[in-house]
């Protein structure tokens, strides 16, 4: 069985600066577990991006992450993302996405959400592509 709570703030900079968008959340789960186990993990993200022109957006993330086991083990996850978004239609773009994750605490490894788990405590990634909506937001 999970719970979870959590917070999230968005602004979007105002009229002065229409593009600018800043974000956090904090997330709180505990993870009870049939053997009587359990796992605490709280997230802190912090995030912003900016459209430089009307068709390049940049990114920015930082993603720290606090494991808490109730046999007494803790891990931490350090996390920065940067990617950037070239628009070329409304529902066509290119991306390049670069991802830093460091693992620190007993027995912990980085692994990066849909990459193979990283054999040491730090691993990166790049991702480039060309991504096309089959629909249009609202």
């Amino acid at each position: 069985m999970a719970r979870a709570a959590g917070a999230r703030h968005e602004n979007d900079g105002g009229v002065m600066r229409k593009f600018f968008h800043v974000r956090g959340s904090y997330t709180n789960v505990l993870f009870s577990y049939s053997d009587s186990t359990g796992l605490r993990l709280q997230n802190l993200e912090a995030s912003g991006y900016e459209f430089f022109t009307p068709t390049v957006e940049v990114g920015l993330s930082y993603v720290y992450t606090h494991g808490n086991y109730s046999i007494g083990r803790s891990t931490h996850y350090k996390q920065v993302d940067l990617a950037t978004h070239y628009l070329l239609s409304k529902r066509t773009e290119l991306y390049l996405v670069g991802i830093h994750q460091r693992a620190s605490g007993p027995g912990t490894y980085a692994q990066i959400y849909t990459a193979s788990p990283s054999s040491g405590k730090n691993k990166t990634l790049v991702q480039t592509g060309i991504m096309h909506k089959f629909w249009q937001d609202a």
